[in-house]
């Protein structure tokens, strides 16, 4: 089978398991605290989190999936800013004022929600905020075993497992009560699965995987193209046998279609009596308002909500019938401009290299930019002299991830095959994100992938800076993994 299944990491030995559990209790530690600074908000994409919160009382309440016609302002601006109301203390759910839930969303992650607070007895985002942040502290452990089975390093394998236990961004969103952490978990288990049925493993591995990432999809659809991204890049790899690696590929799309597309696709028709996969308007519309233009397009839900109220629909939020209007709104513009979407994509860069992890964090209103900016004599400069921290996590973080990541990418290109997997991921989020709309919790979803480059050119930085302080010797070549 090659270098990557004679290196693969064995299991029963004890110094392995210890270094698995510390880096369990590492990454537990850095999400709890994150955990007891955010449990009870603010939190990320709060206005969805009410849908979800809605289905689940629905669900509860014996309605079925569906959701309360309750503006979701309402339930923030009581809750304060970046809040909601806690679940138990919202109203009785009014029957007469229930209907379908819109299709910007799958129902999954109202089902967990609905399925929790059932099993503990108490309506509180505390028991998912404790599954996920438990669930994601054993991602780390997972990816030491995937970059060793992949590459046959250790040292770079454990330092990868090391970054994504105490990675900030992955962290917050760990304890954020919304879908995206469950992308990250259910995309890496699934992987490593299949990494243990490519090195010949028996079938329930590959079945497994096909169930972990159909949750994740129920969770966060737009995963869904990674199940066929993912075991493609596996085929490059030099060491794992093709036709085994493409049975599992076939395998995985199976189940998944089974188990997420065709039900998903079933359970629109007759919900909404069209075989949709997903409302495609809303988010191509405000991503165009990001950036000035001609076309009345704004960056918030609420912008569109008001455009198509303006041009005199009374259509529900959400409903096919208001997402074919910004469709055709959206048409109108792409062919009035048809390059637009791409240069917009290209605008969307930069946001990635120089603020693309700042939105998962909370920040005080003293510290929001636009706010010091608008004091007279306050500039860019100053406020990064008055504010060296949070400007660094605002502008610094995601700039310093980025270019290590590109620079171990480089470095990785003799070695490409073994480890175009870890590139998948990142890749796809941040190619959506740039095409559709600039979201930070979106990309934060692929970031598991690039850590593994981000240490290959942190690995190099050292060596370097070694050899110019002469306290190193000569500075050794980056070890990268053989190539057949």
């Amino acid at each position: 089978m090659g270098e990557a299944h004679r290196t693969a990491p064995g299991l029963g030995s004890s110094r392995v398991l210890r270094g698995y559990g510390v880096l369990i209790v590492l990454a537990l530690a850095v999400r709890l605290v994150f955990l007891a600074y955010y449990h009870d908000g603010p939190y990320v994409q709060s206005g969805t989190l009410v849908r979800h919160v809605s289905i689940a009382r629905s669900l509860l309440s014996g309605h079925g999936f569906q959701q309360e016609f309750r503006f979701a302002g309402e339930i923030k601006r009581e809750g304060g800013e970046g809040k909601i109301l806690p679940p138990h203390a919202w109203p009785p759910l009014d029957p007469e004022a229930v209907g379908t839930p819109t299709p910007i969303d799958s129902v999954g992650y109202g089902t967990l929600l609905a399925g929790l607070w059932r099993l503990t007895g108490t309506r509180s985002f505390l028991p998912v905020q404790g599954l996920q942040l438990f669930l994601d502290a054993l991602v780390a452990p997972v990816l030491v075993w995937i970059v060793l089975a992949l590459t046959g390093a250790p040292r770079r394998a454990w330092a990868v497992g090391g970054v994504y236990a105490l990675f900030l961004p992955t962290a917050r969103m760990a304890v954020n009560p919304h879908r995206e952490i469950w992308a990250v978990i259910g995309t890496v288990f699934a992987v490593a699965l299949m990494l243990r049925f490519a090195r010949g493993g028996r079938w329930p591995a590959v079945l497994g995987a096909g169930a972990v990432f159909t949750l994740a999809a129920w969770l966060r659809p737009t995963i869904m193209p990674l199940a066929l991204l993912l075991p493609a890049a596996l085929l490059l790899h030099p060491a794992l046998r093709p036709r085994r690696v493409l049975a599992g590929g076939v395998a995985l799309l199976a189940v998944v279609s089974a188990g997420f597309w065709a039900p998903f696709v079933a359970y629109n028709l007759a919900t909404y009596g069209e075989p949709v996969a997903m409302i495609q308007g809303l988010g191509r519309w405000t991503g165009y308002g990001e950036f000035p233009n001609p076309y009345g397009a704004g960056p918030l839900d609420d912008d569109a909500r008001r455009w198509v109220a303006e041009q005199g629909y009374d259509l529900q939020f959400g409903s096919l019938e208001w997402d074919r209007v910004l469709v055709e709104r959206v048409r109108e513009i792409e062919a009035d401009d048809p390059t637009l979407k791409f240069r917009n994509a290209l605008k969307r860069l930069p946001q990635f290299l120089a603020a693309g992890f700042s939105d998962v964090f909370d920040f005080p209103r003293e510290y929001q930019r636009h706010v010091y900016l608008a004091k007279p004599g306050h500039t860019l400069l100053t406020y990064v002299l008055d504010h060296p921290l949070v400007a660094f996590a605002r502008f610094g973080l995601a700039a310093s991830f980025w270019a290590l990541a590109l620079l171990g990418l480089a470095l990785c290109l003799p070695s490409w095959r073994r480890v175009a997997l870890l590139a998948v991921p990142p890749a796809w989020t941040v190619a959506l994100a740039s095409y559709t709309h600039f979201e930070n919790r979106n990309i934060v979803i692929g970031m598991w992938g690039a850590i593994y480059f981000v240490v290959v050119g942190a690995e190099w930085l050292a060596r370097t800076a070694l050899r110019v302080a002469g306290r190193g010797g000569q500075a050794e070549p980056v070890q990268t993994p053989r190539s057949k």
